[in-house]
């Protein structure tokens, strides 16, 4: 259920930025330099009174994305990527799954042109990436995606509104169905980007400093704050700009002050912001870990994860920075089955005994070094195994193999594997808690990267969801 507000900030942002957008229309509408910003945190600039040079083999396709009308052309030559003989269909289906389900949240009715360039094959760089385009003029924007959608208006002629990018190397679901342990979901990964390109991003570098000219900033960098303090980064107005430190950049405390967010939340959404900034995925995304149930814009990503709707507050985060009609889709519909399914999963499961078993660290990933505590539910008699094999102490580094607690003092690479643990709950009879699934990275892995992108992780593998270059802190 949304919940309703005295004060919504989204409406009076939205209605600000639409007057600088329709002051600067004359301008905008003439030769100008654009800025798109990429995933991979390449930024490309185009001169607006030059054509933007399409391939001979590219083909435009019209789709209908609930209310927008979407005018999506494909780069990819015949025989590959989304043009792939066999598996084109299917990608090309999940793309406008991905751009149905996105877009229909936004509420918004118009028209809207998306350029899908040349796919990536070698899978040694990023999973994807996508990014709108934006201004060099001195302002708080969300780039063209949002211009066009929500004003009805092309903002910058010659360039689509919205470019997408795929490495089709990796092991992807293209199916509806959930992905496998070893797969990529491809509705999942682009869900994520296509918000990227709404307008749900930074464009400050590790400085504080725009990436694209002096006094232009995102919407969305208007409303970071550093919790210790309550500080505002980057102040609103014509000339928005850098209030903070380079400290407060990696303070590991920064949040989303959206009210619309801030209320469903419970509180400010936690911004990540790790220790080292990340270029890519600092400030860009949810710190993952920390929101309860999980959610699309969180900074990481890893193989058979399917995240393909939208937290109740990432859809208040849209309403946020400009959104005003962004809402769930088939409110009425999901109340009937979350309350028929509750109920009788609610029923069936009563009685049954936690089985899980808690971590210290989120997500099952951890450096090498880094000290780790594994919690089995609580009971007697307790025997903990890895990948099936009993564990016996070694201390100091190893203890608690036969208590409620296993405790490492600094993780090894071949700690990694499928924990579980063997107690008796009460009833007398062996419960075995877990799996719990550990994978152990090598010292500076952590933070994962991606400017606008999910980091990709695999077994001794870490990639980020931006296009052309590993990236790995």
């Amino acid at each position: 259920m949304r919940r309703i507000l005295f004060f919504r900030s989204g409406g009076l942002l939205r209605n600000a930025v639409l007057a600088a957008l329709v002051a600067g229309g004359s301008s905008m509408a003439s030769a100008e330099l654009v800025y798109n910003v990429q995933s991979s945190g390449e930024i490309t600039v185009h001169d607006t009174s030059v054509a933007k040079s399409i391939p001979p083999s590219a083909v435009t396709t019209t789709i209908q994305a609930k209310s927008v009308t979407v005018n999506i052309t494909y780069f990819d030559g015949a025989g590959v990527g989304f043009n792939d003989a066999t598996l084109g269909a299917d990608r090309k289906a999940r793309l406008e799954d991905a751009l149905a389900y996105a877009l229909g949240v936004t509420g918004e009715t118009s028209t809207l042109d998306v350029d899908i360039l040349a796919s990536q094959s070698d899978a040694t760089g990023f999973l994807a990436s996508a990014g709108p385009y934006f201004s060099g003029s001195a302002g708080l924007q969300n780039g063209s995606t949002f211009t066009r959608l929500t004003t009805g208006s092309d903002p910058f002629g010659g360039v689509p509104d919205l470019e997408i990018t795929v490495d089709f190397g990796y092991t992807w679901n293209i199916t509806t169905n959930a992905p496998g342990g070893s797969q990529f979901d491809l509705i999942s990964v682009l869900v994520h980007e296509v918000t990227h390109g709404l307008g749900i991003l930074s464009i400050s570098d590790s400085t504080g400093a725009s990436q694209i000219a002096p006094n232009v900033y995102s919407v969305w960098d208007s409303l970071l704050r550093r919790d210790t303090g309550n500080v505002t980064l980057f102040t609103g107005g014509g000339t928005p700009a850098f209030a903070g430190t380079i400290a407060d950049l990696i303070s590991t405390d920064l949040s989303f002050a959206g009210a619309d967010a801030t209320v469903t939340f419970g509180s400010r959404p936690p911004v990540y912001a790790p220790g080292s900034f990340a270029a890519g995925s600092s400030l860009s995304h949810w710190e993952t870990g920390s929101i309860p149930g999980g959610a699309i814009m969180e900074h990481a990503i890893s193989p058979g994860e399917m995240m393909r709707e939208y937290a109740d507050f990432e859809i208040d985060a849209l309403r946020d920075i400009g959104y005003d009609a962004a809402a769930a889709p088939g409110g009425e519909g999901e109340g009937e089955g979350e309350g028929e399914g509750e109920g009788e999963g609610e029923g069936e499961g009563e009685g049954e005994p936690d089985t899980s078993i808690d971590a210290s660290v989120a997500d099952g990933f951890i450096e090498s070094g880094a000290d780790l505590t594994l919690t089995a539910p609580a009971g007697s008699s307790y025997q903990w195994m890895l990948d099936g094999n009993p564990l016996a102490d070694d201390a100091p580094r190893l203890t608690g193999t036969d208590a409620q607690e296993l405790d490492f003092a600094g993780v090894l690479e071949s700690d990694a594997g499928a924990y579980t643990c063997e107690y008796d709950d009460g009833s007398k009879a062996v419960v075995v808690a877990g799996p719990y699934e550990l994978e152990v990275l090598p010292p500076g892995s952590l933070p994962l990267a991606g400017l606008i992108g999910l980091a990709a992780l695999s077994t001794g593998i870490v990639t980020a969801f931006a296009m052309r270059r590993r990236r790995h802190g």
